[in-house]
């Protein structure tokens, strides 16, 4: 980076290193054409709603810890219990012959 602000006197962008100002002022004029200056405002703002979305679920997707339904211990102790339960149930209504 230091490099390329001594050879080309510019600092690149992060994710796009060899995009100048020449270039971003090209995309900013064309864009200018199709909405016009009335709409520009709401493109941006539109633009704007929609990365805080994309980021809100994204730290949102992180956040969240698995479902306790994915956790072993908790369906196979919850399992066993009712299939304890049910087989105690079984021998009390099966009629015993002697």
């Amino acid at each position: 980076m230091i490099l390329d602000v001594i050879l080309h006197g510019r600092a690149p962008l992060l994710f796009f290193p060899s995009v100048g100002t020449t270039e971003i002022v090209l995309v900013f004029i064309v864009i200018l054409i199709l909405f016009g200056p009335g709409k520009l405002p709401e493109v941006f703002k539109a633009m704007g709603k929609g990365v805080r979305q994309f980021k809100d679920a994204a730290a949102g997707a992180t956040d969240e810890g698995p479902p306790a339904i994915n956790s072993p211990g908790a369906g196979a102790t919850k399992t066993a219990s009712q299939s304890g339960s049910a087989a105690v149930e079984s021998e009390a209504k099966t009629p015993q012959s002697v």
